[in-house]
């Protein structure tokens, strides 16, 4: 984890962001950073936006949105199956 550690919000915020996989135009950019060293469990806590001009920002449509960030010494690329992220019939992002 010492990599994230290293890096700061300035570092990661214009390569960072979610994307639909189906929806280019959906793109959200990181709004706000926790390393991993200022958490209390040690996890880096990556926060977005949920809304993109006003509506929000993906949904059951989009299927799949992935994750990438990028800072000095990072890279991380994954990706979530939205159908997957459902609870009692709404997107639970």
């Amino acid at each position: 984890m010492s990599c994230f550690n290293a890096v700061a919000l300035e570092d990661l915020k214009q390569k960072t962001y979610l994307i639909s996989k189906k929806n280019k135009s959906k793109k959200i950019f990181l709004k706000s950073y926790t390393a991993p060293k200022d958490h209390s469990d040690s996890m880096a806590v990556f926060s977005f936006e949920r809304q993109l001009n006003g509506k929000p920002a993906f949904g059951p449509e989009d299927q799949e949105v992935e994750f990438d960030a990028q800072g000095k010494k990072v890279f991380l690329r994954t990706s979530f199956k939205l159908a997957k992220m459902v609870e009692a019939a709404d997107l639970d992002l």
